[in-house]
């Protein structure tokens, strides 16, 4: 069993770790701060720390992650390369917009589960996610959406960065069909 730890990340980043509460076979990690090539090291040794104890089920909060570099994204290519290859898995969850579409603009979105929900709902969500299905493999898409500013009707093929055909204001649609401003 894992008690709750907290870990400051060359105080660039707190990141708290506990199991889910539902499924002792979960890590949650609470990230908070930003995860970039100065502190990106010492991240994947934290999470080599724990997998060295065989906990291979790893969902990352990503509620204060404010900012992921293209080294983050390495790092987490690797930890869901290794965890797979060891039966387990990755989510990520509640990734704000700005990290969300660095993950989208290379491509990144296929080789990772996304979802949006509050830590009681992490285990029910992971088991659904990481058990039934590819990464993605479910999707909302093709949707109706109303922009946000003209309330003009336009269909979104996929996630990503959109310009409103009408207002000219650029959209962002994550994998739920959630939209916000750029």
């Amino acid at each position: 069993m894992v008690t709750e730890e907290v870990i400051n990340i060359r105080k660039t980043m707190k990141v708290t770790v506990s199991q889910s509460p539902d499924d002792q076979s979960i890590l949650i990690w609470i990230l908070d701060g930003f995860l970039d090539s100065y502190n990106s090291p010492d991240f994947a040794k934290s999470v080599n720390d724990y997998t060295d104890k065989g906990l291979y089920r790893i969902a990352f909060d990503c509620t204060n992650l404010n900012f992921i570099s293209a080294e983050g994204l390495a790092v987490f290519t690797d930890i869901v390369k290794f965890l797979r290859q060891k039966g387990g898995d990755l989510l990520l969850i509640n990734v704000v917009p700005k990290v969300r579409e660095l993950f989208d603009m290379l491509g990144f979105t296929r080789f990772f589960h996304f979802a949006e929900c509050d830590t009681a709902q992490i285990a029910a969500t992971f088991n659904q996610m990481c058990h039934s299905q590819e990464p993605n493999e479910v999707s909302h898409f093709p949707i109706d959406v109303r922009c946000p500013h003209c309330k003009v009707l336009l269909k979104a093929h996929k996630s990503g960065k959109f310009k409103c055909s009408e207002c000219k204001n650029i959209l962002i649609i994550d994998n739920s069909g959630h939209i916000s401003f750029s």
